[in-house]
């Protein structure tokens, strides 16, 4: 140091003025934001599993629908793209394909004719594995079923819906459990928590008490 100053290398200045890195940060940037915005968006109170995959499905289709420079570079944005395709299928699980099948305005959404989209069967069969490991009956099973089917055709007590999802299957006018189980199904899945998001708002605040390094 002389005078005061810090001395800059010659890679630095080189790095600062080299327009064509700065145009792939700036890319890189676009590509990310979609995914730092979901992740900010899921760690509320409120969000459901649903919420995580809804909030993937619209981050999936702001990337493929960011906008291409002559600066960009092509094979990165295709990798970006593979990448998010292969990861979205393996976050995909049962779990929670089913809890957005449980959306009352997304049961269609998850049951179309996309290539890897599942079928009415998938929801059954996710539906009655969740009931065995509950150790529900054969007869509450088999209301299960029923009620998977009417919930998906919306026919009766299951037409319609509202955008939060919990308090619409906790409408009274679904009758009681025993007649229709699904909707205890769907208010449990409802109020898994999605994010880790309060466990680490716990930590950080023992940091007044604990050192990082204790913790």
């Amino acid at each position: 140091m002389m005078n005061g100053l810090i001395p800059v290398s010659k890679d630095v200045v080189t790095t600062v003025f080299d327009l064509s890195r700065w145009s792939l940060t700036s890319q890189l940037i676009q590509m990310c934001k979609p995914l730092v915005d979901l992740i900010g968006d899921i760690k509320s109170h409120d969000s459901t599993l649903a919420d995580c995959m809804l909030q993937l499905i619209f981050a999936h289709r702001a990337v493929t629908r960011v906008y291409h420079q002559d600066s960009d570079d092509p094979e990165f944005a295709d990798h970006a793209r593979r990448v998010l395709n292969t990861q979205f299928h393996a976050i995909n699980t049962d779990i929670h394909w089913f809890a957005l099948f449980l959306h009352p305005l997304c049961q269609k959404l998850v049951i179309s004719s996309a290539a890897h989209s599942k079928k009415l069967e998938d929801a059954l069969k996710i539906a009655l594995d969740i009931a065995k490991h509950w150790n529900w009956s054969r007869d509450t099973a088999e209301n299960l079923a029923k009620d998977v089917k009417a919930y998906y055709l919306g026919h009766a007590l299951f037409a319609g819906g509202k955008a939060n999802r919990k308090l619409w299957w906790e409408d009274s006018t679904l009758a009681t459990a025993s007649l229709h189980p699904l909707r205890v199904m769907a208010i449990k899945i409802f109020c898994i928590v999605s994010h880790a998001a309060e466990v680490e708002r716990f930590f950080s605040a023992l940091g007044g008490i604990q050192s990082a390094k204790q913790s």
